[in-house]
C-alpha cells in the first residue's frame, strides 16, 4: 500500500465542508489480483462537523491476505 492519508483538521465557518483526499493505491508485488472496497464511494465529500473515518481495505483474492488505510478527517467549526 501507498500513499494512505495522515489524519487532518479542518477549520470552516460554514456548518459543511467539502473535502477532498488521495485515494492510497494498494498493488501486489507478484501482480495477483487485488480487490479494494472503500466506505466513500469517490475521494471527495461534503462533510458536516465533526470526525469523519475514511476506510481502505484490500484483498488478495488468492490467499486472503489484507492491508487497510484508515483515516479521519475531522471538520471543526472556526470561531471569527
Amino acid at each position: 500500500m501507498n500513499g494512505c492519508p495522515a489524519d487532518r483538521e479542518q477549520f470552516v465557518s460554514n456548518m459543511t465542508s467539502v473535502q477532498t483526499w488521495d485515494v492510497p493505491v494498494f498493488l501486489d508485488p507478484h501482480g495477483f489480483e487485488v480487490v479494494v472496497t472503500n466506505n466513500y464511494q469517490n475521494n471527495s465529500f461534503e462533510f458536516p462537523w465533526g470526525v469523519h473515518t475514511m476506510q481502505y481495505a484490500a484483498v488478495k483474492p488468492s490467499n486472503g491476505l489484507t492491508a487497510e488505510c484508515t483515516f479521519n478527517i475531522s471538520v471543526k467549526r472556526k470561531f471569527i
